[in-house]
This record gives structure tokens, sequence and C-alpha cells, in this order.
């Protein structure tokens, strides 16, 4: 696990922090709204017969914060680093569509990309911050993290989120 997060990660934390008040403008910057925060396929529940919303799960990190914090959460830790590279821009084409169609018209599309870029730095807090409370003797946890950090790193190094942090 060390090996996974110090080989990648540990050579751009300076950066990260030394960028972190910009990137909290950004944030602030974006449309706010009630926020999941811990939206993945774990916390769905779907029908047997798929013809009904899915019920959310677990709200206990319930935030007012951009609605792209639970999109972006949500596609780069459901999605192999695979799918990510084939489906993401397409699915950020169909949220935006579906923001536009319910009277969003203020966030253009070219925004929405950029903020699901730092989202993907954001959210790779979480399993940052969660490694070290695993406990060992828990296999299944501990694959859980990899996956996860895993997917974030695919999705900010395609996406080149640590580029969005000097602006």
């Amino acid at each position: 696990m060390k090996n996974l997060i110090s080989s990648w990660y540990a050579p751009l934390h300076d950066t990260f922090i030394d960028a972190l008040p910009n990137f909290l403008r950004h944030f602030d910057a974006m449309p706010p709204t009630l926020a999941h925060g811990d939206y993945h396929l774990e916390n769905l529940m779907f029908s047997a017969e798929g013809q009904n919303a899915p019920v959310i799960l677990d709200w206990q990190i319930t935030m007012h914060a951009t609605a792209v914090l639970d999109l972006g959460y949500f596609l780069f830790q459901s999605l192999t680093p695979e799918d990510q590279r084939t489906y993401t821009d397409r699915l950020l084409t169909i949220y935006h569509q579906c923001l536009v169609q319910r009277g969003i018209a203020d966030f253009p599309l070219a925004q929405l990309r950029q903020a699901y870029r730092l989202v993907c730095l954001f959210r790779l807090l979480c399993p940052l911050n969660s490694g070290p409370m695993l406990e060992s003797s828990r296999p299944r946890s501990i694959e859980s993290l990899k996956v996860r950090l895993t997917r974030a790193r695919s999705a900010i190094e395609d996406l080149d989120s640590f580029g969005l942090l000097a602006r």
C-alpha cells in the first residue's frame, strides 16, 4: 500500500498543498447544491426489475457543495480506468444536457469538464485519508483502497488534473 501511494503521490504532495488555496477558490466558484459526499455504486440499491430510481444509502456526510463532487466520485470510483477513458466525456456531455433541460444554463460544458478534473483531485483525498484507518486484517478493505487509489490516479493522470493547480 505504501508503495502505491508514495511512488506516485508523494512527489506531488507539496504541489498539492501549495495550490490548495487556489484549488478551494475554484470550488467556491462552482454552483452549490446538496451533495451526498460518498456517492458510489456500493451506496446505491437497484430494484430487480430496474424500473425504479435507485435508492441512495449512507447520507452521513451530506454537505452543501457542488454536485460535480458526487458526479466525479461516482464516475472515477465506479468505472475501471479503461471505461473512464471510453465513457467519461460522453457521460459528462449527457449530464450537462440534463442540467440544461432542467433550466441550469449558466454552467457551460467546458466549465463542467474543468470542474470534473478538479473534483478528481479533491476525491483523491478520500482514499488517502481513509488508508491509515483501515484494519490491515481486513483484506477486502485494503483491496478496495488499492482499487480506489488506482482509479483516482488513472483519472487524474488522464485528465491532467494537477495541471489545473497552477491556474
